[in-house]
C-alpha cells in the first residue's frame, strides 16, 4: 500500500541558499519508493522555479490550489496536498522533521487501525535548547 507524504513549503526572496535546500532535496529523494511524495510549494516564482528543477522526477511539485485562501498559507498547502494525494493514508510533513523508513512503515500500520496518528517530534542529538523545548512539548501533550 502506498503512503502519501505531503510537504507544504514556502520560501521568499530571503530564503537561505536561494531556495536550493540541498539537504532537504537529498532527504526527499531518499524516501522509500512506496511513498507518494507531493511537495506543495507556495514560494515566490523564482524560488518555485528553483524548487521545480530540484524536485521534479519521482516527487510531484505543485503550487497550492488557487481557490484555497487562508491567513496561514501552510493550511492551503496541506489541503492542496490532500486533494491531490492518491494514497488512502497520508503523512502531513514539515520541512524540519525527518522520517526514516521504519517510522513511515509504523505510521502506515497504525493508520490501518486509526483515523489519525499524531507523532511526537524529538531531537536527536539533544542540544541544550531542546531540553527546554522537550519539557514544554510534554506539558502540551498532557
Amino acid at each position: 500500500m502506498t503512503l502519501g507524504y505531503v510537504l507544504p513549503i514556502r520560501c521568499g526572496a530571503g530564503c537561505i541558499g536561494g531556495g536550493a535546500h540541498p539537504e532537504l532535496t537529498a532527504y526527499l529523494r531518499g524516501l522509500p519508493e512506496w511513498t507518494e511524495v507531493l511537495v506543495v510549494d507556495g514560494s515566490d516564482p523564482p524560488c518555485f522555479a528553483r524548487h521545480r528543477s530540484a524536485w521534479s522526477g519521482r516527487m510531484r511539485h505543485i503550487a497550492p490550489d488557487p481557490d484555497l485562501c487562508y491567513r496561514n498559507r501552510k493550511v492551503a498547502g496541506v489541503l492542496t496536498g490532500l486533494r491531490h494525494a492518491s494514497a488512502d493514508h497520508v503523512v502531513i510533513a514539515d520541512d524540519d522533521v525527518r522520517w526514516d523508513a521504519a517510522g513511515l512503515q509504523r505510521v502506515r500500520r497504525l493508520l490501518d487501525q486509526a483515523e489519525l496518528v499524531r507523532p511526537q517530534n524529538y531531537f536527536d542529538p539533544l542540544p541544550w535548547h531542546a531540553r527546554w523545548d522537550t519539557a514544554r512539548t510534554l506539558v502540551n501533550r498532557a
